[in-house]
């Protein structure tokens, strides 16, 4: 996502390109009143075009981030238009110069936003002015230079060129898909969309949810969602543009999204009743006022997700299972923001916001030694089960949670079991813990993601624990 500005910073920008009073003044007040106009603002690309707009006179009183960005791309050309050199609109339309461009940011960010090459669009402009001056040899040189040197771009590293601005691009990505979505070129709009996961404030998703919501029907939209189970990153950006377009994904059913990477996604007032999302992915997704009642939650990751606005109302029968995968969550209360780092608490909250006799038993949780046992083995392992790091530093692996009293006697029948290993090194080089390599390791994955104990770790636990009637894990 891009860098916002804050308040400061957006008034000191204001005072500098609005010098007269009485006209900040009444830009001033759209910010105070306008929430919209203010989300605009403190993005700094957006705010430099909505004063420039605003001084020019031509602020409409309604308007989107996707229209004033359309409006900057085209004044862009216009510009160059009235350079009077060989690109002139009765030579290229606007249109077409957009379609161009559109290209191009498809084919940087396939390439993973590293810039074009001259060449590329040396390549375009050269078949294009072919096309214009068969013969005039000079002109169409002039014409393949101007195209290359076109204020939509600007150097980037060596040998490359770059998008003036992040979101330009962003918006001119956007376009592209909406061409494929017109033409009813789904197959081609997939895989196009199978190359990178945008964000959940992404213009492009703006503008493909603005476009869903009012040119395609609710099957269209949902069969596309169908269409790109198999394609991860494509099903996660459909998932978040109909989140974004308010769509009822109760259709996604029991099946869909099951054991699927759903991290990272923000989900506002969507109805989700009787939705899967078992064995998923939830790392720091976000449900915010959704539906969730009924929903399917049993061996999902839940790591820093986020339950926001979330009534008991809103999570009635919603099953988390034995909650083995439960490590931490976001949650809101009077205070504002809270973080329940520690699974005990996490566990606790869902418990009372799903149960429909809200009990919350201790005996339900796992015990302080297998707490700080998964701690310390979620040091190399994420929530997921993929690999964090493969050692820690002897003088760091101390620090973080204590659930028991003495969390080195954690690390000390962990290195006994073989679970990790002390490198001692000489002289100025620290000693390191080593994690240990597979079978072992895979013991470990299974602990940290699903506090499923193998036999040896049961018994490391034992040892941590002390207490020999305790089940030590939920489940």
């Amino acid at each position: 996502t891009l860098q916002r500005w804050n308040d400061k910073s957006i008034k000191i920008f204001v005072e500098r390109k609005i010098p007269n009073q009485e006209e900040r003044s009444k830009f001033n007040k759209r910010l105070r009143t306008d929430k919209s106009f203010y989300d605009i603002a403190s993005l700094p690309y957006l705010c430099a075009l909505l004063v420039q707009e605003f001084n020019e006179k031509r602020l409409a009183n309604t308007f989107s981030p996707s229209q004033l960005i359309a409006k900057a791309a085209e004044s862009i050309i216009r510009r160059e238009y009235g350079k009077k050199l060989a690109l002139t609109e009765e030579v290229i339309p606007l249109d077409d110069v957009l379609t161009f461009a559109q290209d191009l940011a498809q084919k940087d960010m396939e390439g993973g936003f590293h810039g074009i090459s001259p060449s590329e669009v040396n390549e375009w402009a050269k078949d294009w002015a072919e096309l214009v001056w068969p013969e005039d040899i000079e002109e169409r040189s002039r014409f393949e230079l101007q195209m290359s040197q076109i204020a939509l771009f600007e150097q980037g590293a060596p040998g490359r060129l770059r998008f003036v601005h992040e979101i330009l691009e962003l918006y001119l990505i956007g376009r592209k898909y909406i061409d494929y979505l017109r033409r009813r070129e789904i197959a081609d709009f997939i895989d196009a969309f199978s190359h990178w996961e945008f964000p959940s404030d992404s213009i492009t998703l703006d503008l493909l949810s603005k476009y869903c919501t009012s040119e395609m029907t609710r099957e269209d939209v949902q069969n596309i969602v169908f269409q790109s189970i198999s394609r991860p990153k494509a099903l996660k950006n459909m998932l978040q543009l109909i989140s974004n377009g308010r769509f009822d994904c109760s259709f996604l059913g029991r099946s869909a999204v099951v054991k699927k990477d759903l991290s990272g996604l923000k989900f506002s007032n969507v109805d989700f009743t009787n939705v899967s999302f078992a064995g998923s992915n939830l790392d720091t997704a976000e449900f915010d006022a959704c539906n969730l009642r009924n929903a399917e939650f049993a061996g999902a990751i839940i790591s820093n997700t986020g339950f926001l606005n979330m009534s008991s109302a809103l999570m009635e029968g919603a099953n988390f299972g034995d909650m083995n995968t439960v490590h931490s969550i976001r949650v809101d209360g009077r205070s504002g923001l809270r973080n329940l780092s520690q699974p005990k608490a996490a566990i606790k909250w869902l418990r009372e916001h799903t149960d429909a006799d809200g009990a919350d038993s201790t005996d339900r949780l796992p015990c302080p030694a297998a707490e700080q046992l998964r701690h310390l083995f979620g040091k190399y392992i994420r929530p997921d089960g993929t690999p964090r790091r493969t050692w820690i530093g002897a003088d760091v692996i101390n620090r973080g949670s204590r659930h028991i009293p003495k969390p080195k006697q954690a690390i000390e029948a962990a290195t006994k079991a073989k679970y990790l290993t002390l490198e001692r090194a000489p002289g100025k080089y620290r000693d390191k813990y080593w994690r240990a390599e597979a079978p072992k390791y895979s013991e470990m994955v299974e602990f940290v993601k699903r506090s499923e104990a193998s036999g040896d770790i049961r018994f490391l636990l034992y040892e941590i624990c002390g207490d020999t009637s305790c089940p030590h894990i939920v489940g």
